[in-house]
């Protein structure tokens, strides 16, 4: 293989990659299909695990919506509501905390309005543990989850209202009640902290035990058909090159 035709083929090996690295990094994204878009519910015991009165008939809706803003971009309306059951050791909802992903910064999310990033920077986003015995039993592995948390007054239901350009994967949650001396209720999706890869698992993931939240394997939006086509192009053209020289 002559030089120049070699650095050719370095050249067009190099662009190919570059076209579809953010391709390459979608792989562990388990996106929202649109048909679940409108509202998800899930329940107790059968997609949450909950202690002592939320051990059955909790629920937790997630949904959300997609909005053009102003400057032409797509913003993502996030909604959710935790419903408790009745019971003697509850004082509904203290707080409650949404997965989203590592890389998010305050920014990334806002309260306003479509238009209107009013909260931006406010919510309350950190890696979330023990913290003093008020994120009781958060399960473990990972023993954290990364998120937004809520807080409420002991509302029920409990809901909360979010924008962010981030679309929407199948995440986590936990919800923990106000606290009752010698009684700890909290509860979390089934499926929290495991690692959601495509390809899926033998039999499939059961994305029922997750909820809908802001992307949470990056954020990043993958490349039009075309760039993929063109990405994909280049390799083949390289290889063809390639392979005439050596015969």
């Amino acid at each position: 293989m002559t030089p120049p035709l070699k650095r050719k083929l370095i050249v067009l090996f190099f662009v190919a990659a570059v076209l579809l690295l953010p391709l390459a990094a979608q792989a562990t994204l388990v996106e929202v299909p649109q048909s679940e878009w409108g509202g998800v519910t899930r329940t107790s015991p059968t997609e949450i695990s909950g202690t002592l009165d939320w051990a059955s008939g909790l629920s937790v809706f997630s949904s959300v919506t997609r909005i053009p803003d102003e400057q032409g971009f797509y913003v993502y309306q996030y909604n959710y509501s935790f419903n408790s059951p009745d019971g003697p050791q509850l004082k509904f909802v203290s707080h409650f905390i949404i997965q989203v992903s590592a890389n998010t910064t305050g920014a990334d999310f806002w309260t306003g309005g479509v238009n209107d990033h009013t909260g931006a920077g406010t919510l309350l986003l950190d890696t979330w543990n023990g913290q003093g015995g008020s994120n009781p039993e958060i399960p473990n592995p990972p023993g954290y989850i990364y998120g937004i948390k809520f807080e409420f007054n002991n509302q029920d239901p409990a809901t909360a209202t979010f924008f962010s350009y981030r679309a929407p994967v199948w995440g986590d949650f936990y919800v923990v009640d106000g606290k009752t001396p010698g009684a700890e209720v909290y509860a979390y999706n089934l499926g929290f902290g495991q690692v959601i890869s495509l390809p899926f698992p033998p039999g499939g993931l059961d994305v029922n035990q997750y909820i809908i939240t802001p992307d949470s394997a990056g954020g990043k939006i993958p490349l039009p058909p075309s760039a993929l086509l063109l990405g994909s192009g280049l390799l083949g053209l390289g290889l063809i090159g390639w392979r005439r020289k050596r015969q």
